[in-house]
């Protein structure tokens, strides 16, 4: 996977819109986090400046969350396994700007 496009949705967006990613600097990781509300599933990716795969995650919970709750225990989980695998310094990208605002 390359840094060709990723799925950002800006406030009013239903859907989001798919635009080109921007790769982090050399010595950085970025995670890259996502929710399915349907099913309650979250996901994450963790990729290097050339896009290569470092860690990824995906998980089924059996809850009914609000989507920015959703968003925040992924982004949470995230942090954590990059912070307890060393794959730091790190940057966060989601589709869920009022969350990553937050942190």
């Amino acid at each position: 996977m390359t840094w060709h496009q990723c799925d950002v949705a800006e406030k009013g967006d239903v859907f989001p819109k798919v635009v080109k990613c921007e790769a982090p600097r050399s010595w950085v990781f970025k995670l890259n986090t996502e929710v399915l509300l349907l099913r309650t599933s979250l996901g994450m990716m963790i990729r290097d400046h050339t896009g290569f795969v470092m860690a990824s995650c995906a998980q089924r919970i059996e809850a009914n969350f609000p989507p920015q709750v959703a968003e925040a225990m992924v982004i949470f989980s995230g942090l954590t396994f990059d912070v307890e695998t060393g794959l730091v310094p790190i940057v966060v990208e989601s589709n869920a700007l009022a969350v990553v605002n937050l942190i």
